[in-house]
């Protein structure tokens, strides 16, 4: 797992698109989320983050998908074990 998630290429995105989600700007958090997505983040937090903001968007099936690759990747994880 990444050690210092605020300094990834994805981190930046990531919580771009929470901030927008959190203003409801719905259609800029999606496109926020689909450049996180293009990143292609291999690190749990990031992931499970990132499967937040889907979660929060309706994309139900791609949240799913990155909650459990975080898992795959730490499987005691907390969050991404009570976000599925």
């Amino acid at each position: 797992m990444n050690s210092d998630f605020s300094k990834s290429p994805a981190h930046a995105v990531i919580a771009r698109a929470q901030t927008l989600l959190s203003a409801r700007d719905r259609a800029g958090a999606r496109a926020a989320a689909e450049r996180a997505l293009a990143l292609d983040t291999t690190d749990a937090v990031e992931r499970n983050a990132l499967g937040s903001v889907l979660y929060e968007l309706g994309d139900l099936a791609r949240a799913r998908e990155l909650f459990q690759a975080a898992l795959a990747e730490l499987p005691h994880y907390g969050d991404a074990l009570n976000n599925l």
